[in-house]
């Protein structure tokens, strides 16, 4: 069955590695960065459905690239951290308050130890109801002009106080998995994150092993868990997922280790998270397989499809469907496949 999508009006041209987030409580969207040189562009999802630049108070950040805009879970306030253009890595933490309009960068403070918190980009952000921010996987680097590039590592995870304003660092048990880039991280209701797909080199080639796991952030130390995976599907890289009750939905990307584009829309059901298993949807022939055995039934499809990238760049879960949404960030991958941007990452310098 072939997914209706509703495209929105006039999309902002020439856009890619931005960062979109749910804003004005739910009632805007906001994009952030990327390669346009408008940093901040907004659409009105109740009201005139229409583009605009919002006015903000206070010294906006520098328009950047590979990062990831997270909002609190109010959607009032956008967390902006890191990022890279340019050969230029950043590590600055801005907040942007959509409700009052108004910029914020943040004095960065170590939970009762100092933390030198390293210039990031290509990592994953995940806001947790406690109001901690989880940052996972990607590239860092010693300094700003990209000295000493390294993966982060998946044994130690970077988390961010929204509340006290300060970071801390969790070590992890379990079976850590490989370092990576170009991966989707999604929040389910057991206080797991599903990591999912990447690559664990600079040249894109090599693929991130496992390509699915499980950290379980219940209690410290953060546990990795290696669930049991039926009817796996190629792995993917640079997509986007979403949570949609024990459903999650990832879209469009290249399949891993390669510049292979897919249309192929992939449901993992981890009702079960010890045991999940995968459907796969083609976007074009709208072909169907394993559709009985799963269970999922149409109107499932027809009625939750459209959230796949609802206020989400591979990890904030958001419940309401939007999409115009799913078809903006659809035309944008599309419009600037091309380029293989993504594929074409920074070399790494050595001091």
């Amino acid at each position: 069955m072939q997914p209706i999508f509703e495209e929105i009006t006039e999309p902002p041209k020439e856009y890619c590695w931005s960062s979109l987030s749910l804003a004005e409580g739910g009632k805007k969207i906001y994009i952030f960065g990327g390669t346009n040189e408008t940093i901040i562009f907004s659409y009105d999802l109740y009201g005139s459905k229409q583009w605009s630049i919002p006015k903000i108070d206070g010294i906006a950040p520098e328009g950047r690239n590979q990062f990831q805009t997270v909002s609190d879970n109010e959607n009032n306030y956008l967390y902006i951290f890191g990022g890279e253009k340019n050969n230029k890595f950043f590590k600055d933490m801005n907040i942007l308050n959509t409700k009052y309009s108004s910029w914020n960068n943040m004095m960065i403070l170590g939970a009762q130890k100092i933390i030198n918190v390293p210039y990031w980009a290509d990592y994953t952000a995940i806001m947790l109801s406690s109001g901690e921010i989880v940052y996972i996987g990607g590239r860092q680097s010693t300094s700003p002009n990209g000295l000493n590039v390294s993966f982060a590592k998946m044994n130690e995870i970077y988390v961010f106080n929204t509340k006290s304003s300060s970071w801390d660092i969790i070590n992890t048990s379990g079976n850590v998995p490989d370092s990576r880039i170009g991966h989707s991280a999604v929040l389910n209701s057991n206080n797991e994150i599903i990591v999912y797909g990447g690559a664990s080199s600079e040249d894109l080639v090599t693929l991130a092993t496992p390509d699915l796991v499980i950290l379980s952030i219940a209690s410290k130390p953060y546990q990795w868990i290696i669930p049991k995976v039926e009817n796996v599907p190629k792995s993917r890289s640079f997509h986007s997922a979403a949570i949609v009750g024990n459903f999650m939905i990832t879209t469009f990307g290249y399949i891993a280790g390669t510049q292979n584009e897919t249309n192929l829309i992939s449901i993992l059901d981890f009702s079960d998270t010890t045991n999940v298993r995968w459907t796969s949807y083609d976007m074009i022939q709208a072909s169907q397989t394993d559709k009985e055995e799963t269970g999922l039934k149409e109107t499932f499809i027809s009625q939750n499809l459209a959230v796949i990238l609802g206020g989400t760049i591979g990890g904030v879960v958001v419940l309401s469907v939007i999409i115009v949404v799913t078809i903006l960030l659809y035309k944008a991958w599309r419009s600037h496949s091309n380029m293989r941007g993504r594929h074409q990452l920074p070399s790494s310098q050595s001091s």
